[in-house]
């Protein structure tokens, strides 16, 4: 039998006659005799290879049997779906509705679609896995992480009684091109491991976002954004999507960015990375293993008049004083690629916000971008001309760009250059709103304000030195 009417037939004078085998009994409960194993290659090292008290599986369905609404598709309603939560020994199962009603939808079999992500607190919510509950607000929203998945479903069955039985085996693993990248701990580095990002080229950020019709819709970052850092063993781990730059032998670039401290990078040259893999990445906070800046600070900093402020000689990303240096999009910390994520925050790079300020992410705690009222004051307090060569304080020019003297001891000099000999742009730490922050165009012959640029436009950012 079955929580559902199952068609069954007997023939009668040469008539076939349906008999109802539906179960009279009230059903009160629902129960779960389910296993989750995981499929993952173990030669994966930092794939989870033990459950830990608290872990968490959402288990949606795909039933076999119709409802007997015209209205159905056949899948159970993605608001219907059992939670798993591992107890140290089991797992105990929740299903997200008490009507009894929806247990009978399950039908006697069907298909069940499994997600687990390691670590914060997933929840489903309006048809989406939304995280919360990390200790930083700005990691509150999608978890770019590992997880674990049964893409292609595992079967299920359903006994009667009053207290109705879902079994089955849950058969989860790493979706296909996911790959780890893993640093050892040294000393206490890692302790907060949310503020660890690492940038590899051709790999993506990547999450499920929903379930629908016996498919999970995932979202992927463009290639090269940072992927967060989690806690595994004694060290810090990384995940992301391969693309397929690296199915043919190339050069990949990696940026670790550890809050507070100069970002640091390597290259694996001529490498390919097959999915489902790990790398150990030798730890570059114990010594150089091949690491080493990924941004050099620049040799002098400047102070402009009496307001105490020492800017950078050049621009970040820069190693002289006629370059333009390297261009970002506003609140991103690596370098513009021509990809759009659409990640807009909506606050001022400061505070737990300070993680985007991309000159802090690759010069450390001493740097930093300038506000708006900062480089306001700056160009209000500046004769400003528009040479294409002569000298500042520090150094000498041979491009076309601003130049700013001050006009109030100390009377120093600062330059601004163009990107193709006429135009230019700076970013400010300061968010106007959405989708818009203020920045300042780099003319022939003076700076421009505008407090409403897109910030999915790519510009450059002269850092501000803060420390001693």
């Amino acid at each position: 039998g079955g929580l559902m009417a199952l068609s069954l037939s007997s023939c009668v004078n040469g008539e076939v006659d349906p008999v109802d085998n539906t179960p009279q009994e009230e059903i009160k409960a629902l129960r779960f005799n389910i296993k989750v194993v995981n499929e993952s290659n173990i030669e994966t090292k930092v794939v989870k290879t033990g459950w830990q008290v608290g872990d968490k599986i959402f288990v949606f369905f795909n039933v076999t049997k119709q409802p007997s609404s015209m209205y159905s598709t056949g899948y159970l309603d993605a608001y219907r779906y059992v939670t798993l939560t591992y107890n140290g020994t089991d797992w105990d199962g929740a299903f997200s509705s008490s009507n009894t009603e929806d247990y009978k939808r399950l039908g006697t079999e069907g298909i069940m679609y499994a997600v687990y992500y390691p670590f914060g607190n997933v929840v489903y919510s309006s048809g989406s896995l939304v995280s919360t509950g990390h200790t930083n607000p700005v990691l509150n929203g999608d978890v770019y992480s590992y997880y674990l998945i049964d893409e292609a479903g595992s079967p299920y069955t359903m006994t009667l009684g009053d207290v109705a039985t879902l079994s089955g085996t849950l058969h989860i693993a790493l979706p296909e091109k996911f790959v780890y990248f893993y640093i050892d701990k040294q000393g206490d580095k890692f302790n907060e491991s949310e503020k660890y990002r690492l940038s590899v080229e051709g790999v993506k950020p990547a999450t499920v976002k929903s379930w629908s019709n016996g498919v999970f819709t995932t979202k992927e970052l463009g290639a090269g954004k940072p992927m967060w850092g989690y806690k595994y063993g004694d060290g810090i781990a990384f995940a992301g999507m391969l693309d397929d730059s690296w199915t043919s032998p190339a050069d990949h670039k990696f940026i670790l960015f550890s809050d507070g401290d100069p970002a640091l990078s390597k290259t694996m040259k001529n490498v390919t990375l097959p999915n489902r893999y790990s790398v150990k990445l030798a730890n570059p906070l114990a010594s150089t293993n091949g690491w080493g800046p990924a941004m050099e600070a620049p040799r002098r900093k400047i102070e402009m008049g009496a307001g105490g402020l020492k800017w950078g000689l050049y621009n970040l990303g820069a190693e002289n004083i006629d370059e333009y240096g390297t261009a970002f999009r506003w609140g991103e910390i690596v370098p513009y690629s021509g990809t759009c994520d659409d990640r807009y925050a909506t606050h001022s790079l400061t505070g737990n916000y300070a993680i985007y300020d991309v000159a802090r992410a690759y010069l450390g705690s001493d740097w930093r971008m300038p506000t708006d009222a900062e480089v306001t004051a700056m160009k209000d307090g500046s004769t400003q001309t528009g040479p294409s060569s002569g000298t500042v304080t520090g150094g000498a020019f041979s491009v076309k760009g601003v130049k700013c003297e001050s006009k109030t001891e100390p009377k120093n000099s600062i330059f601004f250059p163009t990107y193709d000999g006429s135009n230019g742009s700076l970013w400010t730490s300061t968010a106007a709103n959405s989708k818009a922050a203020p920045r300042y165009f780099v003319y022939s012959s003076s700076l421009g304000r505008s407090s409403q640029s897109d910030i999915s436009n790519a510009s450059a950012v002269r850092p501000i030195y803060i420390g001693n």
